[in-house]
């Protein structure tokens, strides 16, 4: 068999691979069914390996991060080890940390992907890990608006800095973690004590 045979072959014997896990988001009330790396790797690696078939990471592409989001292009090398015969795949994927992993699960759901696009794999609704980070993406602008807002009620409020400074850190605290229900209490509440004190001041 040539090399495109032998990945029929593994599209043929591959069993149905379904999502096997629940992602959710600390803070946020987003969660979505998706497949792990390792369930997929499971169940197409022993294929792979009858079919004497190697995937290689063979370049970094691409590797940016936008706020939370680490992006990374990867281009493997799908090789026939029998033949010599082999070729390219170019995969994307999307990693959503506020910490040092981002990069690490953008190159997981990049490998996970590769499996699933190569194999043509039905995953039976319509992506919605594009639709959980959509919505992830929307949640993070909303809590950058009302901290910018926030900020600026602060700053130009004219309470000294020693009573507002409390205020400010714990604005900075809810943008870094993106949390819009801190995000949103916050809203309600700052601006009800900026103008206590305020009223407090001119008073006094």
């Amino acid at each position: 068999m040539n090399l495109y045979q032998k990945i029929h072959a593994i599209m043929e014997e591959l069993p149905h691979v379904g999502k096997n896990m629940k992602v959710e988001y600390e803070g946020k009330s987003v969660s979505y069914p998706a497949l792990s790396e390792s369930h997929m790797l499971e169940m197409a690696r022993p294929l792979f390996m009858k079919h004497k078939i190697l995937v290689i990471p063979e370049e970094l592409l691409h590797l940016s991060t936008a706020g939370k989001v680490t992006t990374i292009s990867i281009r493997y090398r799908i090789q026939d080890i029998d033949s010599d015969e082999h070729f390219s795949v170019v995969s994307v994927g999307q990693g959503h940390d506020g910490a040092d992993k981002g990069s690490g699960k953008a190159f997981t759901y990049c490998n996970k992907y590769l499996y699933v696009k190569l194999l043509q794999l039905a995953m039976l609704d319509d992506d919605p890990d594009n639709r959980a980070s959509e919505e992830i993406l929307a949640d993070e602008e909303e809590v950058n608006l009302i901290c910018s807002e926030l900020t600026a009620l602060v700053t130009r409020s004219q309470v000294p800095m020693e009573l507002t400074n409390g205020y400010l850190v714990r604005i900075g605290e809810i943008r870094a973690e993106g949390d819009l229900k801190a995000a949103k209490t916050a809203q309600k509440k700052i601006p009800e004590l900026i103008k206590t004190m305020v009223a407090k001041n001119a008073s006094g």
